[in-house]
């Protein structure tokens, strides 16, 4: 008896076991190999666009991915954009295609675009693109003329900090000793003020994402340009008067014509002579700054806010050059201490009066020797 009920035991747990083998609705779709539906898009480069493109998929939502990138927007017909290279990932026979090669153009007129990769199973990817915008630099530019908040000296757009570690001192070029500079003597900083500046970009460098080109900082009706020529002359001992030539620190654009270049995205702007067509040898920098108020602070210095402005504030725009030494030179009494040497930053305050160069720019060029 005993037996007996053992093998019925074990034919209970054998139809329990046979139960839980059978089916249960799980999916049993033929498995596809994964190079046969892979639409790996690797890279993508579009004319126009400065750096790299981003590429992005889900795998959770695997038919479609993004592209996102940044286009010079007043360099190309974003109605047909022009695909400088595409790169799908490598399967020999087995590698996607793409709707679009080498050479062909995409519309980007309403903000975005799309690339489909088909798998060679057939299956489909679409890659969205969308992008943000960087403009090319051109422009045509008057000179502002403000006081400062000090208000002792007439409006200009030349501004300046400067002075040793323990006393720098800020304002316009004619707050702190207007006599230093002479209008009968041709030493008048105001001379400019009627000038014009055009800026032309003649070419963008993809592979190292610079843009090129050349300017012209025009005379007005008076021809005439500063002549940054420092003249202070002591009260009580005239004999002693201190004399430099500042034309170095406080002309920031050269006169006449000349070249130009720029990383794209970066606010500093090298010179160069314009018989200088390598673009090898730059006469000077500037750094441009947009509409804002900006802080005069420098490491280690401390700015006589106490009495003299501690911001400057652009209203449009402002080329500024910035200057370290190792040394100051100490004149004593002298503003020179501050005018003349020791000339931390200038300033010059603008306004853009268009988004485009002069529209005789190239013949002007021309002109000029």
């Amino acid at each position: 008896m005993k037996i007996f009920k053992d093998f019925q035991a074990w034919q209970l747990i054998l139809l329990l076991c046979l139960g839980a083998c059978q089916p249960v609705g799980h999916n049993t779709a033929e498995l596809i190999d994964p190079w046969l539906r892979d639409r790996t898009l690797e890279s993508v480069r579009l004319a126009g666009q400065v750096g790299t493109s981003i590429i992005s998929t889900d795998w959770r939502d695997d038919a479609h991915g993004t592209i996102t990138l940044n286009l010079i927007v007043n360099s190309i017909d974003l109605s047909a954009v022009r695909v400088e290279e595409i790169v799908l990932k490598d399967l020999g026979e087995y590698t996607p295609t793409a709707s679009v090669k080498a050479g062909d153009t995409i519309d980007l007129s309403d903000g975005q675009g799309e690339i489909v990769v088909t798998a060679f199973n057939g299956e489909t990817r679409t890659y969205i693109i969308s992008y943000s915008g960087t403009t090319l630099f051109n422009g045509t530019f008057a000179f502002a003329a403000e006081k400062s908040s000090l208000t002792w000296g007439d409006a200009t757009y030349c501004f300046l900090a400067g002075g040793p570690d323990a006393d720098v001192r800020t304002g316009n070029i004619y707050d702190h000793l207007g006599a230093a500079w002479n209008k009968d003597e041709g030493r008048w900083p105001n001379d400019e003020l009627d000038n014009v500046v055009s800026f032309k970009q003649t070419y963008y460098d993809q592979d190292n994402n610079c843009q090129y080109g050349t300017f012209l900082n025009l005379p007005g009706e008076d021809g005439l340009y500063a002549n940054f020529v420092y003249r202070e002359v002591p009260e009580d001992e005239p004999e002693n008067a201190f004399e430099k030539d500042c034309n170095s620190i406080y002309r920031l654009i050269p006169q006449g014509k000349g070249r130009w270049s720029n990383e794209v995205g970066s606010d500093v702007f090298a010179f160069y002579d314009y018989s200088d067509d390598t673009y090898s040898n730059p006469v000077g920098e500037v750094q441009l700054l947009q509409a804002g108020t900006y802080t005069i602070e420098y490491p280690g210095a401390t700015v006589a806010t106490s009495w003299c402005p501690g911001t400057i504030t652009v209203a449009d725009v402002a080329f500024t050059r910035l200057y370290t030494y190792d040394s100051y030179v100490d004149h004593g009494d002298l503003v020179a201490s501050f005018m003349a040497d020791n000339v931390r930053q200038v300033w010059w305050l603008m306004t853009r009066t268009s988004d485009g160069c002069l529209e005789n720019h190239d013949a002007l060029i021309a002109e000029i020797q």
